[in-house]
């Protein structure tokens, strides 16, 4: 093989090698697109008693785990939180210049113009009382006892029976 053509196949590989390196490092740093701004999700208890419960959907894509930052393009998009059976949402709240269309409730839409931070705020369920009351233990075999009656004194008055025509025999 000549050693021109080796030559060139060494080069391509390297500038493919490079383009490919190039490509994979500016999927890695979300910042070099200028126009994208830094959004930071998370979830606190209303009584600050536990954090990040629960997961964010923007614009129906993806359950995102908490806390987690996502980048994006400023603009309005959908936003909603997902909470687990230990919670129940109560509002968002949000820093930097970042609004809601309807701040109370747990799916709306969201304007994000700049840096900030979305917060979803839960509570814990409210834990119904007790009801006072006598325990009693129940009978499952209480609704077949008219019926076994029944059937005992069927057998009993057809066994009467027998008995009176074998002695009349």
């Amino acid at each position: 093989m000549p050693i021109a053509l080796v030559k060139h196949r060494q080069v391509s590989l390297l500038l493919l090698a490079a383009l490919v390196l190039v490509g994979f490092f500016s999927m890695l740093t979300p910042e070099a697109n200028a126009q994208d701004v830094p959004v930071h999700l998370r979830s606190i208890q209303d009584n600050d008693a536990s954090h990040n419960c629960g997961h964010i959907t923007i614009n129906g894509l993806g359950f995102l785990s908490l806390p987690t930052t996502v980048y994006g393009p400023p603009g309005t998009t959908s936003l909603r939180y997902w909470p687990t059976a230990q919670c129940i949402f109560v509002r968002w709240e949000s820093t930097g210049p970042i609004t809601f269309t309807n701040s109370l409730a747990r799916q709306t839409n969201v304007n994000i113009q700049g840096e900030g931070t979305i917060t979803a705020i839960y509570a814990a369920p409210a834990v119904a009382p007790a009801v006072g009351g006598i325990v009693q233990s129940t009978n499952t075999l209480a609704i077949l006892a008219p019926y076994l009656t029944l059937i005992g004194v069927v057998a009993t008055a057809s066994a009467a029976y027998v008995m009176k025509r074998r002695r009349k025999a």
